[in-house]
């Protein structure tokens, strides 16, 4: 598995606390940033919703971030 880049970190730095889910996170490529730090275990990722309307949301896996 690669190692993080600097994008990865800047994004786990830049995380909401609690569940919350990618798409509009305020940086570039939120989702596919967020599957390399579930990749990389850094984010734990539940599928929520009734099918057809389901979506993924993510958690720190080290606990909750604090500025």
């Amino acid at each position: 598995m690669a190692a993080m880049t600097d994008a990865d970190v800047e994004a786990l730095e830049n995380l909401p606390s609690g569940w919350f889910r990618a798409e509009h996170l305020p940086f570039n490529r939120p989702i596919y940033r967020c599957e390399r730090l579930e990749q990389r275990g850094k984010l734990q990722r539940r599928v929520v919703g009734t099918y057809p309307d389901i979506w993924s949301e993510y958690k720190r896996t080290d606990g909750e971030h604090h500025d």
